[in-house]
């Protein structure tokens, strides 16, 4: 069973995840591309999967596991957080479109085998 803080931070990857598709919605990559707005939103919620996913890592190896991605999650933070200026907003609208649904799913099935955050 995943511990309540460990439940915790799963629970703020996924509350990000889903604000950034929240953000995006019905957004295509021109409209994406020209919001300066909603990309620095996509970024900080980004930001804030990747320091909780390494929360995980940290207190949790075998629910870390259980997430697809892991490292290139808790590496994509590192890299919006300290290589800002190379972000391309190209990457960020594919990461939406091809890795974020596997993540949401991912989290949303170790949600359902934690106690409640």
């Amino acid at each position: 069973m995943i511990t309540r803080r460990v439940a915790k931070r799963i629970w703020d990857a996924k509350t990000a995840a889903e604000a950034i598709n929240s953000f995006t919605d019905g957004m295509n990559s021109d409209a994406f591309f020209a919001s300066k707005l909603v990309q620095a939103a996509v970024e900080r919620q980004f930001e804030i999967i990747g320091e909780a996913l390494n929360a995980v890592r940290l207190d949790d190896p075998t629910a870390a596991e259980a997430i697809p991605l892991l490292s290139r999650w808790v590496g994509f933070r590192n890299f919006l957080a300290h290589r800002y200026d190379d972000v391309r907003d190209d990457i960020l609208f594919r990461i939406i479109e091809t890795d974020l649904p596997g993540l949401l799913d991912a989290l949303e099935h170790l949600l359902s085998q934690s106690e409640p955050p």
